[in-house]
């Protein structure tokens, strides 16, 4: 698998989407906590998962504190998914139902 800033994005995403299901959120409820109240902070979601948009930082950042995790966090369980996924191991609780999609 190649890592590049696009795999660490959607793999992020990913990771983010089944921590908020595990969390009983729904991706309405992630965005409009992540993003705000409007109608656009769905549709911004949407496209961050459907890979239409880019992932900064900053959407990062927030996306965490709407999980009520911190940023490292997200980070590290988004890199040992990808290293799991890479080296065709079982994955993290967190990501056992994963469809592998986002390698």
């Amino acid at each position: 698998m190649q890592i590049n800033e696009e795999t660490v994005e959607r793999n992020l995403v990913r990771v983010a989407e089944k921590l908020g299901k595990k969390k009983g959120m729904n991706n309405s409820e992630v965005a409009r906590r992540a993003f705000g109240d409007k109608g656009s902070s769905i549709t911004r979601w949407r496209k961050m998962r459907n890979q239409n948009q880019r992932l900064r930082l900053a959407d990062a950042m927030k996306i965490a504190k709407a999980l009520d995790v911190p940023l490292d966090y997200l980070l590290h369980v988004t890199a040992l998914a990808m290293r799991f996924r890479a080296e065709s191991l079982s994955p993290p609780i967190l990501l056992e139902e994963d469809d592998q999609s986002a390698t």
